[in-house]
């Protein structure tokens, strides 16, 4: 073939196409129906059962709605589960989702008005950082960002803060928050060009700032600096507390400091700048200034057994994975080879975890729960997986992935040090080796 398109090439290809008469009855299904409801393997749908013999209760279902915060959700579904079954709380009881919400958009923007003063907003080339501009206030979010804002500011239940519209409908907040700090980092710059003295720089930072805090109270409510809070238990005995949000977090929630700082960001992500056994980190993600999350890579073969561990003793797992691919979004089933595109159009798939990610054709981009696991044949498990997306996805809110889908899909797991080896622990040790922002680690 040569560089370019010829119309003898486009001939040749209409001429096959029309001669496989199989081609006609594809295209008449699939101008008038979506793909998956053509390649997805039905067999696979009707083969899993949501029954496990023993299951960690997380509490009701819950939904982020159109947010990007399914990070917080996640990890609050594992906290939840805990404070439910030790405090004997009632399936409703959920944390203030908006609370560390607010924090972590007033953070995220002091935190990149801070990489702007220090970089004047250049990058290595000097040229101007578009990635940093471009959204100075992220939505997303890992493990560790939680664990900056519970450690500064703790936690609330959920009816001292609230649910907003906007907290449920993020898009426009998120565009309005991102406009006000980018507008005023180029004006920050300005200052800078006009050689304007580092206490005025910090003035403007305020400034900046204050904007944003006023926004986020008008949006999403202002955040309690104490609180009262009352329920009854799973035994109908009534409490009342008077709390900070740290001292809820630490003596209600068990999860202060010390706690948290038990927990290991372990991550499955091949390739040749991420070998196995090695800690890494980011340069410049974050939403706290000054803190950095560590990740730990190790094989599946590896993490499998410490998932197996952790389930077994009652607790869950909060883990990121690829929504995007193979996890069909009404039925709840997560499973390598779910939708059969070499069946319908005679195409490979056969890139292997590593090429996935270096070639953009996985990533992790949702984050969700591990409550329970069940042997399907010896040695291949099933895995019950809690969802954010509310009762009306799935199967009422979970969802069941297999071996196939965890060995090829899921990336991140927080796993308590007590389940690593004694080599494993060591390695933890190591100093990080520090990977570009850019790197997958970082979605």
């Amino acid at each position: 073939m040569k560089q370019e398109i010829s119309r003898d090439v486009l001939q040749h290809w209409e001429d096959s196409f029309k001669e496989e008469r199989v081609n006609y009855f594809l295209r008449n299904a699939l101008v008038k129906h979506d793909l998956k409801d053509v390649y997805t393997d039905r067999d696979l749908l009707q083969s899993n059962q949501m029954c496990f013999p023993e299951e960690t209760k997380i509490g009701d279902v819950m939904a982020q709605k159109q947010s990007g915060r399914c990070w917080m959700f996640a990890v609050l579904n594992v906290l939840r589960s805990k404070v439910i079954r030790e405090r004997k709380m009632k399936p409703e009881f959920r944390f203030s989702v908006p609370y560390l919400y607010f924090y972590d958009k007033l953070e995220r923007a002091n935190y990149s008005l801070e990489r702007i003063l220090k970089e004047k907003g250049m990058d290595e080339r000097g040229k101007i950082d578009r990635s940093l501009f471009s959204c100075p206030v992220g939505e997303g979010g890992q493990w560790y960002l939680f664990v900056n804002l519970a450690e500064k500011y703790g936690l609330v239940p959920e009816e001292c803060m609230p649910e907003t519209y906007h907290s449920e409908n993020a898009q426009q907040f998120w565009l309005v928050i991102n406009r006000i700090v980018r507008n005023d980092a180029v004006q920050l710059l300005h200052m800078m060009d006009a050689g304007k003295p580092e206490r005025e720089l910090m003035e403007k930072k305020e400034e900046i700032l204050s904007s944003v805090y006023k926004l986020l109270c008008c949006c999403l409510g202002c955040p309690p600096s104490e609180f009262i809070y009352e329920f009854k238990d799973t035994e109908g005995t009534y409490h009342q507390l008077n709390m900070t949000p740290r001292q809820f977090a630490e003596e209600f929630c068990g999860c202060g400091c010390s706690h948290l700082n038990e927990y290991v960001y372990v991550i499955n992500m091949p390739g040749k700048d991420r070998p196995y056994h090695k800690t890494f980190t980011l340069k410049n993600l974050g939403n706290v200034w000054g803190k950095r999350g560590i990740y730990y890579n190790l094989s599946m073969e590896e993490i499998k057994p410490l998932l197996l561990s952790i389930l077994e003793e009652g607790e869950t797992v909060w883990f990121g994975c690829d929504c995007m691919n193979d996890m069909d979004r009404e039925s709840g089933v997560m499973t390598d080879g779910l939708y059969d595109y070499k069946g319908l159009f005679d195409v490979s798939y056969e890139m292997s975890k590593e090429e996935m990610l270096d070639y953009c054709e996985s990533s992790p981009n949702h984050d969700m729960v591990i409550v329970a696991v069940k042997e399907k044949t010896p040695g291949y498990h099933v895995w019950k997986v809690e969802n954010s997306w509310g009762v009306q996805a799935g199967m009422q809110g979970r969802y069941l992935m297999d071996d196939s889908y965890l060995e090829k899909y899921a990336f991140q797991f927080v796993i308590h040090k007590k389940y690593l080896s004694r080599e494993m622990l060591a390695e933890l040790g190591q100093e990080p080796i520090v990977l570009s922002d850019k790197d997958l680690m970082g979605i």
